[in-house]
């Protein structure tokens, strides 16, 4: 059985149900949600993963300040840092 397009080998009259393909079929009243909420939602998560990264970003730099590249991949952190290393793991959890 030779099919011509896609359409005609994915479609289910041909016998074979094919998973991987999916036919969304939105009214307008849907259509116009996905706008809007897009427009409004978007850059509020975009504002929040921006914060998130600087938070994450500063306390790195926090974290390793003073040490050495030498320090940092010889040695096991200690003192404060440990300490700090586990409150954030904690949160993580």
């Amino acid at each position: 059985m030779a099919f011509r397009t896609l359409e005609e080998a994915t479609s289910i009259s041909a016998g074979v149900f094919n998973p991987f393909i999916h036919k969304l079929e939105l009214a307008t009243y849907d259509r116009v949600k996905i706008v809007v909420m897009t427009v409004t939602v978007f850059p509020f998560r975009l504002l929040l993963l921006m914060i998130f990264l600087t938070t994450a970003w500063f306390l790195a730099v926090f974290g390793v300040y003073g040490m050495s590249s030498e320090e940092i991949n010889k040695k096991p952190m200690s003192g404060w840092r440990k300490s700090c290393k586990k409150i954030c793991f904690s949160w993580m959890t």
